[in-house]
């Protein structure tokens, strides 16, 4: 049976990476293709009255889902439309649903697939814990880091075997930034030159915790892996004892 979810999960995980690799590789190259959508997207939030408020937010789930569009991007979208309080609302409600069903499909084809890859459990194993004794502390740091896009982040976390309540806390550290997206999009819709009543310093702020997450995230795992080298069992014991059974 394991075999078989294996199987079927290498085509699916392929056109996952697809769909991955080409929503990022969109957003590199073809800049005016991304800021067109999102024109797209805001006219027709905007022709469909109310209703536009259910529309951006499955939108922003469609989008934390493929990673075909920035995260950011829509919520400057949703800020602009709605203002900071309700786009910061239909947003968030879009990226944290987005994001556990990310989650809910790597689970069913990420992990398989990479349990099934040459000795990739014995790799799987140790990662997995680092984000078990880690918990949702790991999960915040990744998160906070600008180094991987959120979408293949969320895949990349589902095929480990951190917990459910733990990814999603984790999740949580990402709304600030999605915050300071929402409010630069309804200020720009405003004509203003600047936002939180001219404060400039909060975009270099958030890149700042970002390259100290990233710093942190960086450490934990190399004094992990060296615990792995040189010997200290313990930290893997559990985990494989229970990949055996």
């Amino acid at each position: 049976m394991t075999r078989l979810r294996a199987a079927l999960a290498r085509p699916l995980a392929a056109a996952l990476l697809l769909v991955l690799a080409g929503g990022t590789l969109l957003g590199l190259a073809s800049p005016a293709t991304v800021t067109a959508a999102a024109a797209g997207i805001a006219a027709a939030c905007e022709h469909a009255g109310p209703l536009g408020w259910v529309l951006i937010a499955v939108i922003q789930v469609s989008v934390v889902v493929s990673g075909a569009l920035p995260a950011s991007l829509i919520g400057m979208v949703a800020g602009a439309l709605y203002g900071p309080a309700l786009g910061f609302v239909l947003a968030c409600i879009g990226t944290l649903a987005g994001a556990m069903l990310s989650f809910a499909i790597g689970r069913t084809i990420a992990r398989p697939l990479a349990a099934s890859i040459g000795g990739g459990r014995l790799r799987l194993d140790r990662v997995d814990a680092l984000l078990e004794r880690k918990g949702w502390r790991a999960v915040c740091l990744l998160r906070l880091s600008p180094v991987m896009p959120f979408a293949i982040a969320s895949y990349a976390l589902s095929a480990t075997r951190v917990r459910p309540g733990a990814y999603f806390v984790g999740t949580l550290a990402a709304l600030p930034s999605l915050l300071a997206y929402v409010a630069a999009g309804a200020v720009g819709r405003s004509g203003g030159e600047a936002w939180l009543g001219g404060e400039s310093w909060v975009f270099p702020a958030l890149f700042c915790v970002g390259a100290a997450a990233t710093l942190v995230l960086v450490v934990q795992v190399r004094r992990s892996l060296c615990r792995a080298v040189g010997g200290e069992a313990g930290d893997w014991a559990a985990p494989a004892a229970e990949a055996g059974r």
